[in-house]
């Protein structure tokens, strides 16, 4: 995590180290539990709402395996992926219902998510492969 503050005029930069992760891609389609870590509001490149999600992938102990990121984009193209996440992380299941949703709220949700393997160039200009959520779940959706 990243924090910038300002203290007696001078800008300050935490970052909260984390050693990268060595872990097996999982395989795609994998349906698994994740808790959110971390969320940020922000604005999209294109200037919509977002929310950066950290996901922990958790095994069936609890235990963290890997992290996963994910956004969700605040739009009315993108709307299906904000209720199937409010859904997965037990925030409503009622019509109707407003969800006022807060970074403080998200932390620590667990929500049951499929997952899905995508492909991408590193800076070096290397083929790698990353784990992506492919969709959110209903909280009762088995493994």
């Amino acid at each position: 995590m990243i924090e910038t503050t300002t203290n007696s005029g001078n800008k300050e930069i935490t970052v909260t180290f984390e050693a990268p992760e060595i872990g097996e891609l999982l395989e795609e389609g994998s349906i698994v539990d994740v808790r959110i870590e971390d969320a940020e509001f922000n604005l999209s490149n294109s200037g919509n709402e977002n929310c950066r999600l950290m996901l922990k992938v958790l095994n069936p102990e609890g235990v963290p395996l890997r992290t996963i990121w994910d956004n969700i984009t605040f739009t009315d193209k993108a709307l299906w992926k904000v209720q199937a996440a409010i859904l997965s992380l037990g925030l409503s299941s009622t019509n109707g219902e407003r969800v006022k949703l807060t970074e403080a709220l998200l932390k620590d949700k667990v929500g049951r998510v499929q997952v899905g393997v995508e492909s991408y160039r590193d800076r070096n200009g290397e083929e790698r492969q990353t784990n992506r959520i492919a969709r959110w779940l209903p909280p009762t959706t088995g493994f």
